[in-house]
This record gives C-alpha cells, structure tokens and sequence, in this order.
C-alpha cells in the first residue's frame, strides 16, 4: 500500500464492534457509542457468532465527500471479540463484520487500514486490557493476539494492495515492559513475524511502546529487524497543550479551553489562557485533590508559556516530524513511505450526553492547525490518518451532527463538500 512516492491520507474511524463488553452471563455484548459510520449497534447472540447484514454502509454522501479529501481509511478495530471467541467459527463471524466496512470502502476506491486497538486497562472484559496483553512472546493472551492477527490478515489476502494491517494501533507504556515483561520490541518482532507468514505481501504496520511516541521509536525499534514492506507508525498530538486540549482521552490538558493555533504573543496572550485555564481548573467536576489540582494547574501554566515563548508553531511542528525522518535516513536509508503518522487531530468542541458543552479549539483555529500537520508531512513525504472521521460527541471529529463534513476542516485538507 505504501510503498509508492505519493503518500496516503486517511481518515481513522471506528469499527463496526464498538466498544466490547460483557453481560451478566459473561456473553460479548458491543455497545457502539461511538459507531456512527458502520452500525448502530445491538447484542450478539449467544453463541459470539454474527452476521454480516447487522452492519451498515456508510451514508453515501458521507463517503462521496470523503473520497474527494482522503484516499482511505482507516479502520480502528476493537480485537477483543475475537482474543474471546469461542471457536474459530465465532472469531470469522467477526472477522465478516469487519470484512463488510472494508468490502464497502474498497469497492468505491479507498484503502483501508485495518488497525487493532487494544482496549487500554481495565478491559471492560476483565484481564483483556493493554496491561494483560503483555505476556508475549508465548504466552496465552498474548499468542490470542497473534492468532486473531494471522486470522485477520489471512481474510484480507483477496484485497491485495488495497488494504494494509496495523498490528496494534497503541501499544501501552514503556513502564509495563519491564522484568520480568519481555521488552515490547520482542513481543511485536514475533507477533509481526507470525503476520507476515500469512500475508508475504501485505502491508504491515508496527507502532512503539507509549501508544507510538516518536522518541520511543527512535529509541527501541529497529527497522532492518523488518522489511520494506513495513511501515513504521508514530502519533502526534503536538502541541500537546493545544492539540490535546478540551479532552480526557489525552493527557492533562482538560482545563485549557479555546487555545488558538498558531500561537501569537501579539496581545497579552499568555496571561489570557492561563487566566482561563486557571478558572476552568475551579470549575471542574474531577477527583483530583486540592495538591493534585495546584501541581496540574502550575503544569499546564509552564506549558502555556513555552507553547506562545518557543512558539510552537508550524515550524516547531516541522522540526519534530524532522526528527522521525532523520532516524528514518539514519536506518540504511528507510523511505520516508516507510513512516505513517497514525494518529493526529486538532480538537474542537465536545458535548457529552447530560453535560454542557465544553469549548475546544475554534474553527479557524483548528483548519490553521489541518494545514501546518499536512504540510511538515508533505514536505517529507509520508502516510498519514487524521483522528477521527465522526463522533457524535464532538472533539476531534471533522463532522457534524448530520455526519456531514465541517467545510472549514475540510478546506484544509484541500476538499470540499
């Protein structure tokens, strides 16, 4: 999929399995909060077997839309259902469900990725989480992983090149691989081996620990341990203080509201947002106590004033991604289509079910933030998949509540609706 000189852009969006859980009974339940692209979703039967007609192409317009802006997706697959299945029939009755999102885009001319992302602990199945999963390179849970891996490569063979397998999206802490853990590079080493087995061709995806930070990777991943048919992903929520402000999902950053981007000292700034950073901190409803809440406070003050004083600008993003592609050119010389930047996102404003609605980046703020990533991409040449196509709750989604593009956002990368 990658190995070509123009890059992919895609777009990330959730799998048709939303969020698995289980019921009293202990029988795999899924949820779909999230799930607006593929299912509105219901209970499995007993049995974990489902059937592929229980999920939903994407509206057509939607889909028109994006295919003018992105050249694929990028599907983020909740694997749980299948490390649990009950037999080898109940693990490809999900692997079916899987099969028609990806059987719905590919037949309108995208690609797609096929990403596994392993619930972060606790599992909402007990003992499932990124903190269990780490027993590799033999041992239970992690060969299910494996196992699910090999299983869900081998149905994707008949899309040859218009598909590629993420191993595993966001893999947990560095602080979770240590003795007696195996290092997480040798676990990932013999899963993607077991992969590749099974799919000689295919392009296959492998992130470091700390959900892909670029220091990780530059750190403990060899490239020549692989080949080029790999890529090597990494995440980049940068600024962190505004490109992961406004959210729990991400870090500390949940007191700083409407951050603009790029950063300009041209009034007061500095004051002004930790002014109101300070207020939003007073006013939230979290579990920190009153120490947790001071040390969080001088934290994000430290990091308002480095964000607007460097500045954290388009340049400032240019030179990190500079430093992937150095490690890159520092590796025998690994084509820049070799990197994927998996994950980004400029967040807006979110609004959960029975809460008011909290303010993120503005629009202008959040189309000048699309243009400054997409450009330190482009001007190296790599992949990459924007966080997230639709959630109904807001954040980083570049839709509406009508699951229609917001035309600003999509302006920057270049679309229209």
């Amino acid at each position: 999929m990658f190995n070509q000189q123009s890059p992919f852009h895609l777009v990330g969006t959730f799998n048709p399995f939303g969020l698995a859980q289980a019921d009293s009974t202990g029988t795999v339940i899924a949820t779909g909060t999230y799930n607006t692209n593929y299912a509105s979703w219901n209970t499995l039967d007993p049995t974990l077997v489902i059937q592929a007609q229980k999920t939903v192409a994407m509206p057509a317009q939607l889909k028109a839309s994006l295919s003018t802006v992105f050249q694929g997706v990028k599907l983020y697959v909740d694997p749980l259902p299948l490390l649990v299945a009950s037999s080898p029939q109940a693990m490809q009755g999900y692997i079916a469900q899987i099969l028609v999102a990806v059987d719905d885009l590919t037949s309108s001319g995208l690609k797609v990725i096929v990403d596994f992302e392993v619930q972060p602990s606790p599992s909402t199945i007990a003992g499932w989480g990124s903190s269990d999963i780490i027993d590799g390179p033999t041992g239970p849970k992690f060969t299910a992983l494996i196992a699910a891996g090999v299983a869900m490569v081998t149905a994707l063979l008949p899309y040859g090149d218009n598909v590629a397998f993420e191993l595993y999206g966001s893999p947990g802490p560095s602080s979770l691989f240590v003795s007696p853990v195996n290092p997480w590079p040798t676990q990932l080493l013999a899963y993607w081996t077991a992969v590749r087995a099974a799919a000689p061709n295919m392009t296959l995806i492998v992130s470091a620990a700390d959900a892909g930070l670029p220091a990780t990777l530059i750190s403990t991943i060899n490239p020549q341990l692989f080949d080029l048919k790999t890529a090597f992903a990494f995440q980049l929520f940068i600024p962190e203080v505004f490109a992961q402000q406004n959210t729990l999902l991400w870090g500390n950053y949940y007191y700083v509201h409407g951050l603009p981007f790029p950063p300009n000292l041209n009034t007061d700034s500095i004051s002004v947002e930790t002014s109101k950073m300070i207020s939003a901190a007073g006013q939230a409803n979290d579990l920190l106590t009153e120490d947790q809440r001071a040390a969080l406070i001088a934290q994000i003050s430290t990091d308002i004033k480095s964000y607007f004083n460097v500045p954290e600008d388009n340049t400032w993003i240019a030179a990190q991604f500079a430093q992937v592609s150095a490690w890159a050119a520092s590796k025998n010389g690994l084509p820049a289509y070799n990197l994927f930047l998996s994950q980004w996102g400029s967040p807006g404003n979110v609004t959960l079910p029975g809460s008011p609605q909290t303010v993120g980046a503005d629009d202008q703020s959040r189309t000048n933030y699309i243009k400054a990533v997409r450009a330190a991409a482009s001007a190296i040449g790599i992949s990459t998949s924007c966080h997230i196509l639709s959630d109904p709750t807001g954040g980083y989604s570049l839709t509406d509540s009508n699951q229609e593009f917001i035309p600003e956002l999509i302006w920057a990368f270049g679309g229209s609706v």
